[in-house]
């Protein structure tokens, strides 16, 4: 199976004690070690599906705080089930707005711990930030008024949903015909209006990893960390994005999220 990520340097050996078991983590100034799970063959049984699905949102959760430029993740995998593997991480390449959370990752032995770390950082505004170094020739703009101007998107080739499942009203898809790159812009319209009630924005990253980055406008053209979705219970709820948004962009097969 394809690796998660295309820029991931990645090592095998066989793990000493001491680093599997007794100290996971090992301190070091210029390093962070975060536990991971190990990689596993993709297979029908559930638990070891969720296990594979849970590293690749880690590993991508992380990856989002990293500047391609200066560094990137190197795995270390562990000699057997029993272990943990390790996602070792340059302190360098890391964005100072995470650098705080990232340097709690040395009081974490499980991944369990590490997510617990990861999922706060990851459902802020913080994560608006990472546009700036994963987006550098394609940016995402502050608001959606800059963004039309430069991506001309309403015009580009477009699927008309007539009540979306997840939004609850009309959802307007417009995709652009560019591999590089590949942009989804779904805007979610309410009855008797043609004004979006909110924009989301799914685009492929620079480092041609094949990931992707979710981002979203609200009623007035922000862009926010936040979408609406419709609930089962007819009602509207507020979510995270881009946390919510991976749920249903989780492409299993390649290890990666997007559209």
């Amino acid at each position: 199976m394809k690796l998660l990520l295309s820029l991931l340097t990645v090592t095998f050996f066989h793990a000493q004690p001491s680093l599997a078991q007794k100290s996971p983590l090992i301190a070091a100034e210029t390093q962070f070690f975060i536990p991971i799970p190990q990689k596993t063959a993709l297979t029908k049984i559930n638990s070891t599906r969720a296990s594979q699905a849970f590293r690749d949102l880690m590993l991508y959760m992380i990856s989002t705080y990293i500047d391609p430029q200066i560094g990137s993740i190197r795995l270390v995998e562990a000699s057997d089930a029993n272990h943990y593997a390790l996602a070792i991480v340059d302190e360098a390449s890391v964005a100072r707005i995470a650098l705080k959370h990232f340097k709690e990752f040395s009081h974490c032995n499980t991944p369990a711990e590490a997510f617990k770390i990861l999922k706060p950082l990851f459902t802020t505004s913080t994560y608006l930030a990472s546009r700036k170094w994963h987006h550098v020739r394609f940016p995402i703009p502050d608001t959606l008024k800059e963004f039309e101007r430069q991506y001309s998107f309403t015009q580009w080739q477009k699927e008309v949903i007539t009540q979306s499942s997840i939004k609850g009203y009309k959802r307007i898809i417009f995709r652009n015909d560019r591999s590089f790159p590949n942009i989804s812009v779904a805007q979610t319209t309410l009855p008797d209006s043609e004004t979006a009630r909110e924009t989301e924005v799914i685009i492929s990253r620079e480092d041609l990893s094949g990931q992707s980055d979710f981002f979203a406008y609200n009623e007035v053209g922000e862009l926010v960390s936040h979408s609406l979705f419709h609930n089962s219970k007819g009602t509207d709820i507020k979510a995270p994005v881009p946390y919510t948004c991976l749920t249903c962009h989780y492409r299993s097969a390649e290890g990666v999220f997007g559209p």
